[in-house]
């Protein structure tokens, strides 16, 4: 099956399909959806002060956020190389446009175009440096950990960030592709 999954990813990325039509392969992605919470002013993201491609712009749900800057870190290459039996920091900065007494947070890494659930150590996102309850117009960071556990097979996925408020709307959906390795 693993083998499978390689070959499919191979043949999608030879393609450039395999991360959908929102996240570049080359550049920055800069803000060009559809009203979907995007800063139009500069780059979206940094990542350990390279360009990270991606988008914030997922189909579907309700967007109540806009996202001024994502960090993962160490990651100074794209697709992103993750070690097994390694963490690393992601840190979402972005401002509310609704109120909310809470938040949480979501990971998915999307395989063969499936969603799989990505277990993350705090789904709560008013543990993870966001002061609840969130108030509208202000800025906040969000701050996780991605653990890498040591029984994950060697493979390629997008991985999938999402933040939502209390009535399940988004504040925040964020995609980058990965690499995990030995």
């Amino acid at each position: 099956m693993l083998r499978l999954l390689g070959w499919v990813w191979r043949v999608l990325r030879a393609a450039r399909l395999s991360l959908g039509p929102f996240v570049e392969w080359a550049g920055v992605a800069w803000g060009r959806g559809q009203g979907a919470g995007l800063d139009k002013t500069r780059p979206l993201t940094t990542l350990s002060h390279q360009p990270m491609f991606w988008s914030q712009h997922i189909p579907g749900g309700s967007w109540v956020g806009v996202i001024k800057e994502v960090n993962v870190s160490p990651c100074p290459t794209q697709p992103c190389k993750l070690h097994r039996g390694q963490s690393y920091s992601v840190n979402v900065t972005f401002t509310s446009n609704t109120q909310s007494q809470s938040s949480k947070a979501v990971v998915h890494g999307i395989v063969m175009g499936i969603p799989v659930p990505f277990p993350i150590p705090e789904s709560d996102g008013c543990k993870s440096g966001i002061r609840c309850p969130i108030e509208k117009d202000k800025t906040y960071n969000y701050v996780n950990k991605l653990p890498v556990k040591n029984e994950y097979p060697s493979i390629k996925v997008v991985v999938e960030w999402e933040l939502t408020d209390d009535k399940n709307q988004r504040f925040f959906c964020w995609q980058i592709p990965i690499e995990v390795e030995a």
